[in-house]
């Protein structure tokens, strides 16, 4: 499946990569036709000679045009640009992006890139306009391999077709200190400061919206092949339909994203994230934080939205609102990857598959050191932590208040896999199979408890709700549920009921001998047992029952050929109210 799913995502990013060629001929200036706004400028008559101690000088908006007269040379702004004459340029289509000209190419030749240096010495381009919808790679750069830095854009609007970005279309190149506000719309790879990173971002900002199909994001739309995306920031509005991150669309093929923060709000329908929409092929995301609101459909998640096998996620926080349909969490909403100290506490509402911090952690999933807080609701399989647990949970703890139909737990609605050193102190209210730990429960279960109240009316439990559905028994060993703070007396499995004194301060030591005191958990004056690895990080608050698809082994078909079809990407690219891909 992974596999496949980098074949078919490579396969879109070579179709929208290249398809330009033919798809307009001609420059903005010396062009028949140009608007009354250009002046006909070369790079032979700026100031400089374009060498590397001696740059071209650039002053004005016809300067800025005359790079792609040479795009092996070196540049430098020395004022500030009013750019916004270039919204005459070409008789209205604007500035003509420098690098990823098309013209007199063969067909799916790569068009010439940038690939000189561009220092902006920390000077603004104000109102730069680009309305060219039948054009990939749009941005001041259409393609750069180059080096840009120091750069400042504001007010920027931007519309192109496939890879379009406010600073560069498609990076290949580096860009360092740079920043771009405005607004930024096309169709595939479409991001705010660029649409497609292959190599390097570093010290970047995007505070523009973002409007996009497929691979959208507030910073960039998708980046590959080892791109890195280090100390990066997006705060404006993103809205796509697949894949569609606040400040990456798309994470794919060992991409770094490291401090990193998003706090725009995010629209979507299928893989959507308040950071992230899709990370998957050994991409790695450290200190992280995405603080507004996820608005999905399928996967949607606070930070990411599909977190593929070999994703790691560290050292990240998700503090906004999450909204959507199946695998829904606080964090992420579907992980086949690690997830590792880890934070959420926005709100989270859904239907199936819906979890504080991961709505849905698959058999390959790992999540350790991680809390989830906010409230969550949705209908079966829905959990103060995961809404179902396949892989395995370690050293975690779910505040949250949790209601569902069934399979409704204060830390899982549905265990199939491992779950070790976990806490619940939340309050369950659902139907039917629900527990102050797990609702229904066919994994294994230790050294854990629950404390909160427990409210069904059947299938309940203080711990576990149910353990013997499907005619599997789950497990559970050294493991308590507070009989007085659950409302319940009973437990399914061999679980131990203690009273609320027997379970605080230094009565827990003795009464709760199966948790690793001193080791795994400490003990709390007149307050319950707390993990030493997650103490001092508190924060602020269908089916037929016995049909085995009700406990998502769903996943494995439909939500795995939901993914598949997702993925391909162009699937939606067909539909009436979105217009077509280029494929000139």
């Amino acid at each position: 499946m992974r596999q496949r799913t980098a074949i078919l995502l490579m396969g879109v990013i070579l179709t929208v990569g290249f398809s330009v060629v033919g798809g307009f001929v001609g420059t903005a200036h010396g062009q028949a036709g140009a608007g009354p706004a250009d002046v006909d400028t070369n790079a032979n008559d700026l100031s400089g000679d374009g060498s590397r101690s001696n740059p071209y000088e650039i002053s004005n908006a016809s300067e800025l045009q005359a790079m792609e007269d040479d795009l092996n040379a070196n540049y430098e702004l020395v004022s500030d640009i009013d750019a916004s004459q270039t919204a005459q340029f070409n008789d209205g289509r604007g500035f003509n992006p420098v690098g990823g000209n098309a013209t007199d190419l063969p067909v799916r030749a790569r068009p010439p890139e940038f690939t000189g240096s561009f220092d902006g010495n920390g000077y603004r381009i104000t109102g730069l306009t680009i309305d060219r919808p039948e054009r990939n790679n749009v941005g001041l750069f259409g393609m750069s391999a180059g080096i840009v830095k120091h750069v400042t854009l504001t007010e920027v609007s931007i519309t192109g077709g496939n890879f379009v970005g406010g600073l560069v279309g498609r990076n290949d190149g580096t860009i360092r200190n740079a920043t771009a506000s405005g607004s930024v719309s096309g169709r595939a790879g479409v991001g705010g400061l660029v649409g497609c990173n292959n190599v390097t971002i570093r010290t970047a900002t995007a505070s523009g919206n973002v409007d996009g199909l497929d691979f959208t994001g507030g910073l960039v739309g998708i980046s590959d092949e080892g791109g890195m995306i280090v100390n990066a920031t997006a705060s404006g509005n993103v809205d796509g339909l697949n894949f569609t991150g606040g400040l990456v669309g798309v994470a794919d093929e060992n991409v770094v994203i490291k401090d990193a923060t998003a706090s725009g709000g995010v629209s979507g329908t299928n893989a959507t994230g308040g950071l992230v929409g899709l990370a998957e092929n050994g991409s790695t995301i450290t200190n992280a934080t995405a603080s507004r609101n996820v608005d999905g459909s399928d996967f949607t998640g606070g930070l990411v939205g599909f977190s593929d096998e070999d994703v790691v996620i560290k050292d990240a926080t998700a503090s906004g609102g999450v909204n959507g349909s199946d695998s829904v969490g606080g964090l992420v909403g579907q992980s086949r990857g690690r997830i590792m100290n880890a934070t959420a506490c926005g709100n989270v509402d859904g239907l199936a598959l819906t979890g504080g911090l991961v709505g849905f952690n698959d058999e390959d999933g790992v999540i350790k050191d991680a809390t989830a807080s906010g409230g969550v609701s949705g209908s079966d399989n829905v959990g103060g932590l995961a809404g179902q647990n396949n892989g395995t949970i370690t050293t975690a703890r779910a505040l949250s208040n949790t209601e569902g139909e069934r399979d409704v737990g204060g830390l899982v609605g549905a265990n199939i896999g491992a779950v070790r050193n976990t806490s619940a102190s939340g309050t369950v209210s659902a139907d039917e199979f629900a527990g102050g730990l797990i609702g229904v429960h066919i994994g294994i279960v230790e050294d854990s408890f629950a404390v909160g109240n427990v409210t069904a009316t059947a299938d309940v439990g203080g711990l576990v709700g149910n353990r013997s559905r499907l005619g599997r028994q789950g497990t559970v060993r050294d493991s308590y549920f507070d009989e007085q703070a659950t409302s319940q007396d009973t437990s399914a499995g061999a679980a131990s009921e203690l009273t609320t004194s027997e379970m605080q301060g230094t009565a827990a030591e003795q009464n709760m001998g199966g948790l690793e005191f001193g080791e795994s958990w400490q003990t709390v004056s007149d307050d319950y047992p707390v993990l030493i690895a997650l103490a001092g990080t508190d924060t602020g608050t269908g089916q037929d029952p016995d049909s085995e698809s009700h406990l998502r082994e769903l996943p494995a078909s439909v939500i795995q050929m939901q993914m598949e079809m997702v993925r391909l990407a162009s699937v939606n690219w067909g539909k009436q109210d979105k217009p077509s891909p280029v494929v000139s």
